[in-house]
């Protein structure tokens, strides 16, 4: 054979190649493009310990006083220094400390928002070491784990922003966004039939299977490299998803019908910006280190642009691109935290539109409970009205007028007037 019949034969084969690649490319009928192999972290949901071997553990770094004032301002703090930390108000460590005490349960929460966040275009992987999510190492890197344990923290306060309807109305939600917003990968919260075993994922695409079946494709991040998906059967009006709550344990069925035990969606929108404190004292004023400039805290990442989308429930709710989904709290095992750590990095994308800064208040008149992961609140009155989950016939209800009750990955909460007999 000679030269160049040789350097042709190359050629047939290089472009060949590239056929059948591009044959061979998944693509599905609503796809936002992102991968779990090159958008999802490499590393698994983690807990209290980041291994790099059987001996090798360390404890991560989850939120510090730099990512306190970030969330809320100087108001959670005594004495600000010029480095952007802060000596923190006593209930403003013990909500920081129970927060991180949570954490232990895993950062699922956490690194299904921020690689959405990263995806979007809303944060730069760069500032955390790396040109993409994937790329990006947790061990020796205490920016990323408190940048994931701050996005954790966010389902806090998202009480009254998560998007809740039975399966099908929940698939045409995401294929509308898909369609309309190709760079927005949605978080997703799920949770077994006894509404125990939450559990946060982000959904990237949707694909028809036939006979009314689809397919939510997500990452999981128990699963690096891992294709997964939701099973949605419209005509059924279910969904089934097989997971676990963090990465090493084992799986269980994840699964609804209709309006009993639904998926959440997740908008990242309402959680930019700050919060309100609402356990901070009314006027609470820190003192200013005077050794010089002081850094102010992280300023607010922007939003993704906002776009006419269908309410997740009948007329009057707001546009799913101002909604947010909950998720969170406790299992106490105590996690250390350094008293002076150095500040998170600060640069951020332009802002597109103003964010939602905070979500709103509970009434004046109501007062707000709280309970851990796997517990439940039901409410009765003695006219037979209900809210929240009834363990005895598992269904959900909504039933009684002022009362809201909200369920998150690791905790639930509910608002019930004064005068609520």
């Amino acid at each position: 054979m000679n030269r160049k019949n040789f350097f042709s034969l190359l050629l047939i084969l290089f472009v060949s190649l590239i056929a059948v690649q591009t044959v061979f490319a998944v693509t599905y009928d609503f796809d936002t493009g992102f991968r779990p192999e090159t958008d999802g972290f490499s590393f698994p949901n983690y807990g209290n310990q980041i291994c790099n071997g059987f001996w090798d553990c360390t404890r991560p770094q989850n939120l510090t006083s730099v990512e306190m004032r970030r969330m809320f301002g100087d108001q959670v703090c005594k004495t600000v220094y010029a480095d952007g930390t802060c000596d923190l108000l006593r209930v403003a460590s013990s909500w920081m400390n129970q927060v991180n005490q949570t954490m232990s349960g895993g950062h699922c929460e956490g690194m299904a928002v921020l690689s959405s966040l990263f995806y979007g275009g809303l944060s730069d992987p760069a500032q955390f070491g790396g040109r993409g999510a994937y790329d990006l190492k947790l061990g020796n890197n205490p920016m990323l784990q408190r940048e994931l344990a701050y996005w954790f923290a966010t389902q806090w306060f998202m009480d009254g922003h998560l998007i809740e309807n039975d399966p099908t109305s929940q698939l045409k939600l995401l294929a509308k966004i898909f369609q309309e917003n190709p760079n927005r990968v949605i978080p997703i919260g799920i949770y077994k039939r006894d509404m125990t075993g939450g559990h946060a994922i982000t959904a990237y695409a949707i694909e028809e299977k036939g006979n009314g079946i689809y397919w939510i494709m997500v990452y999981d991040n128990n699963y690096p490299d891992e294709e997964r998906y939701i099973v949605v059967d419209t005509r059924n009006n279910t969904w089934t998803y097989q997971s676990a709550t963090m990465s090493g344990l084992s799986q269980d069925v994840y699964d609804g019908v209709g309006r009993r035990n639904q998926f959440q969606i997740a908008p990242v929108d309402s959680r930019l910006g700050k919060f309100t404190c609402d356990f901070c004292p009314p006027s609470s004023a820190p003192n200013y280190d005077n050794r010089g400039p002081i850094q102010p805290p992280s300023p607010d990442y922007p939003s993704f642009p906002v776009s006419p989308a269908e309410p997740a429930q009948p007329s009057g709710e707001p546009s799913i691109f101002d909604i947010l989904v909950p998720w969170l709290f406790p299992e106490l095992i105590p996690t250390s935290t350094p008293v002076r750590p150095t500040p998170a990095p600060t640069d951020t994308p332009a802002p597109n539109v103003q964010p939602d800064t905070s979500p709103a208040p509970p009434t004046k008149n109501a007062n707000k409970i709280t309970v851990n992961k796997d517990s439940n609140i039901y409410i009765e009155t003695d006219a037979d009205q209900r809210a929240g989950y009834d363990w005895q016939d598992g269904n959900t209800y909504d039933d009684i007028r002022g009362v809201s009750v909200t369920r998150s990955v690791f905790r639930s909460s509910a608002n019930i007037p004064n005068n609520l007999k």
